[in-house]
């Protein structure tokens, strides 16, 4: 009996019930053409779990970003190798890894928290370099321009800070604000913590690909076997 797996995430998918249920006698008919018909089948289960992932993120997380709904791929099966792998690419494991298993994570420096009057972007993020824009106003002693004054929700007639301003306060960008007439204090705009970050898992990747296969396998697999018989004739 001819053994089939799907791993997902790390977790083997045993599909060999599966296809002795759809297979039958008619694996001693076409013995040969038994493992290109499981190959197809499995391959093409497999793309339909990885096409099935955005709309599971949009059900698990909120608003997550096109990059995030592309970071799945298919490593197909082949008929001496009868194993398909659903995985998730290197740049997006980084951060979805602690949304499929949780965990903690010591961040590196970037912006965390956000003020609330910041403009954001239809996925809730700061728009794509609006943080170093600023940070380099910082450093050269410059206050906001009109346009990301407007987009932070500041004055443009208050100057900036960024770097550590002690206290117990985070590292960060900040504005200074008058405080009475002559003294100033900070207002936090972006600040980049560095206590560990705790996450708890909420992306359920196994079990959603595990109801594909369940949907669809079965289907995937009487399609291939009729495609083979056909082929051997």
């Amino acid at each position: 009996m001819l053994g089939a797996l799907l791993l997902v995430a790390g977790m083997k998918i045993d599909l060999s019930s599966n296809v002795r249920e759809v297979i039958g006698d008619v694996e001693l008919l076409f013995n040969d053409q038994v493992p290109f018909a499981l190959a197809k089948a499995l391959t093409d289960t497999a793309r339909l779990v990885a096409q099935a992932m955005p709309a599971a993120l949009e059900d698990s997380l909120a608003r997550p970003v096109e990059f995030t709904k592309r970071g799945f791929f298919v490593q197909p099966a082949r008929k001496d190798d009868l194993v398909a792998v659903v995985g998730v690419k290197d740049a997006q494991a980084r951060y979805l890894g602690y949304q499929i298993e949780g965990g903690s994570r010591r961040p590196s420096r970037k912006a965390l928290r956000l003020p609330a009057k910041v403009e954001l972007d239809a996925y809730g993020n700061l728009p794509k370099g609006l943080i170093k824009q600023l940070v380099a106003r910082a450093k050269a002693g410059k206050r906001a321009t009109k346009g990301q004054a407007a987009k932070f929700g500041v004055s443009q007639q208050d100057s900036l800070f960024y770097g550590d301003p002690g206290g117990g306060r985070p590292a960060g960008l900040y504005q200074r604000v008058k405080d009475g007439a002559r003294r100033s204090k900070l207002v936090p705009l972006v600040v980049f913590p560095q206590q560990d970050a705790t996450y708890s898992p909420r992306f359920d990747f196994a079990g959603a690909a595990t109801q594909v296969v369940d949907d669809r396998f079965e289907g995937a697999l009487s399609a291939a076997m009729r495609q083979a018989i056909a082929s051997a004739k």
